[in-house]
């Protein structure tokens, strides 16, 4: 999969973190808590950063493609 530039994501998980604050979804506790992680961990990037997403036994993960850092985990199949 291409990579997307943070913005990308961070557009689409505040809008998700939103709609399970104000109540128009409900994660699990889990769901909640990894989108919190991940919208925190997208701010501290450039907009215009890198970011790739892969998939490996059963979890999503999305790293910063410039460093490897890991900004978020979260094992599919959770509520979120």
């Amino acid at each position: 999969m291409q990579d997307q530039l943070a913005h990308h994501y961070l557009k689409i998980y505040r809008l998700r973190l939103r709609m399970a604050e104000d109540g128009t979804t409900r994660p699990s506790a889990a769901g909640l808590q990894f989108f919190k992680r991940f919208v925190a961990a997208l701010e501290g990037l450039d907009a215009n950063a890198p970011v790739k997403l892969a998939t490996n036994a059963g979890m999503v993960r999305f790293t910063d493609a410039r460093s490897g850092s890991l900004l978020a985990e979260v094992q599919i199949g959770e509520d979120v």
